[in-house]
């Protein structure tokens, strides 16, 4: 016969063959089973190397997930495990300064503290402990029955800008005065300042600075460069003839008067939108009224309506496909959630919420996901479609949201039987409960700043983690 015959292996069974035949068979079969694995070695080397590259890809994208939703305003720098500790934060002097404080290029939390009734300061706090960095005296009117007032802004760089509102008394009624001081955070002190229009209110918006005054013609409202004080433009508005209050909403000014609200562009202080509820949400110029708001777009021109009122949305990575998430009143006791078109009203989607007393939503990387009574749940933010539900226990309505650490949502709940309150962890892939544990010490609150968790005890701000 011709050709390349194949090999094959006869297979006798052990018991049929003779000692020694079995032994030789048995040397054959090893000498074969050597031969495979000198030929086929590397293969389960090379999977164990592929199982090991795929592993730190896949770590590495974790990890890149993570730092980028970590940048988003709201979201927890670390990820947050059981059991929980509370480290007391800051003193009795200086804890206001975490609430209404900001953050600087160095880290520290900047804010106003009282430590006199007659005294203020500005102080920098370390963000983790609150203890105390620097402190720079700012007023002082021990001489005086009346106490100061300030008010800072966001830093602009290394510069605070501080209003300062001290009573001076005069020959009739005592008078206010206006100040504005400028606080280099690098040199740790003052080192500048000028009078303001008595009773004026302020707002520093970049390197505007905007001066609301009463006038004979209505709200006047000034902007100059806030370090040299050259004048910009002026602004008046109809309006009772009270200084109206003055904010920033996404880099405009906001400007709340006693007849409506207006919002002005800072350029060069022009009227770009008017209403009732005027704020912006990405962008987008909103107007609410009453069950409804009106869509007036990126530029305050728009004629749009919805039916809704916007729900909060914190953390919120700007994931939404622009759309603009409402809550819209249908006789049930948890309303439906409808997300719309923010300049034509246009409903991209709607759906009934799972359960009464929905929590503000918390949106990450395209995904609505929320809570309320037992459950929680996520959604596709672009087409409502339901990602995922899970059960927990009951919500704590101690005042404590939506947290998120990019891993989990967490949640405060109360456990069944003794009613203790608990911290919960829901995964954000698929709302597994990752585990959940009592909060620890006195705490009963809980809320982000500045990347960390805090805890409001019944007397005392903690660090928790």
């Amino acid at each position: 016969m011709s050709g390349r015959m194949g090999e094959v292996e006869l297979v006798e069974q052990a018991g049929d063959a003779p000692a020694g035949a079995q032994d030789d068979g048995l040397a054959a079969r090893r000498s074969r089973a050597l031969r495979l694995v000198r030929r086929w070695w590397p293969v389960p080397v090379l999977v164990l190397a592929g199982v090991v590259a795929w592993q730190l890809v896949s770590d590495a994208r974790e990890q890149e997930r993570l730092e980028r939703l970590r940048a988003t305003p709201g979201v927890l720098d670390e990820t947050v495990t059981e059991p929980l500790e509370a480290r007391e934060w800051g003193t009795p002097d200086t804890v206001d300064v975490l609430f209404g404080g900001v953050g600087t290029v160095h880290g520290d939390v900047v804010g106003v503290v009282y430590p006199t009734t007659r005294r203020a300061d500005v102080v920098g706090l370390d963000p983790t402990t609150g203890e105390e960095a620097w402190r720079i005296p700012i007023a002082d009117r021990s001489d005086e029955p009346w106490a100061p007032s300030v008010d800072c802004g966001d830093p602009v760089g290394t510069t605070l800008w501080c209003t300062v509102d001290e009573v001076v008394p005069g020959d009739g009624d005592a008078a206010v005065r206006t100040r504005l001081v400028e606080v280099d955070l690098a040199a740790q002190s003052v080192v500048g300042g000028r009078d303001l229009p008595d009773g004026a209110t302020v707002a520093v918006v970049g390197d505007l600075l905007a001066v609301a005054t009463a006038s004979p013609e209505g709200a006047a409202v000034e902007a100059s460069d806030v370090a040299s004080g050259s004048r910009r433009w002026r602004t008046v508005l109809d309006d009772t003839d009270s200084a109206p209050w003055l904010g920033e909403e996404e880099g405009r000014l906001l400007v709340w008067g006693g007849s409506g609200a207006w919002l002005l562009d800072p350029v060069d202080g022009r009227v770009q939108a008017e209403g009732d509820g005027l704020t912006v949400v990405d962008g987008q110029v909103l107007d609410w009224q009453g069950s409804g708001v009106r869509l007036l777009g990126p530029d305050g021109r728009g004629t749009a309506w919805a039916d809704g009122t916007p729900v909060g949305v914190w953390p919120d990575d700007g994931s939404a496909h622009g759309l603009l998430v409402l809550r819209r009143d249908d006789g049930t006791p948890q309303g439906r959630m409808r997300a719309v078109d923010p300049g034509t009203g246009e409903v991209a989607w709607e759906r009934t919420l799972p359960q009464d007393g929905t929590s503000s939503l918390v949106l990450l990387d395209g995904v609505l996901y929320g809570a309320g009574g037992t459950t929680v749940w996520a959604v596709d933010a672009a087409t409502g479609a339901e990602v995922w539900t899970a059960e927990g226990e009951r919500s704590d309505a101690s005042g404590t949201g939506l947290l998120t650490d990019g891993v989990a949502l967490l949640r405060a709940e109360r456990a069944p039987g003794d009613g203790d309150r608990l911290l919960a962890a829901y995964r954000l892939t698929d709302g597994r409960r990752l585990w959940a544990t009592p909060l620890p010490g006195d705490v009963v609150t809980l809320w982000a700043q500045q990347g960390r968790l805090f805890g409001q005890g019944s007397s005392t701000v903690y660090a928790v983690g």
